[in-house]
């Protein structure tokens, strides 16, 4: 059988900027220098393009977030923070990130 490649995970203390796709679905993190994460959600959300900041939360007392099931996205919204419940994890190649247009790109 062939083997899984390794997690690979990133702390929220790490993230350095963010900026939300062209749906409400996606965010792209950008962590420490070079790295880039592709977030989807689980829901659409909104705020998350017209935020300046967020929050990203891990769940379930996890140090580094992994997979969709170990964080969850705060978003300032016109009554409190929203939650962006997240549903998959990805961390991108230099080639997918040099792709992506420029304005969403962290």
């Amino acid at each position: 059988p062939e083997a899984k490649p390794p997690r690979q995970c990133f702390s929220s203390s790490q993230v350095t900027n963010f900026r939300a796709g062209q749906d409400d679905r996606t965010l792209y993190l950008r962590v420490g220098v070079k790295d880039v994460y592709r977030l989807d959600l689980l829901a659409p959300c909104p705020e998350i393009d017209m935020s300046n900041q967020i929050a990203i939360r891990s769940r379930g007392g996890a140090m580094n977030i992994c997979s969709g099931l170990d964080a969850v996205i705060l978003a300032p919204g016109a009554r409190g923070a929203r939650r962006c419940e997240v549903k998959t994890v990805q961390r991108m190649t230099p080639e997918a990130v040099a792709a992506l247009p420029s304005r969403e790109r962290p």
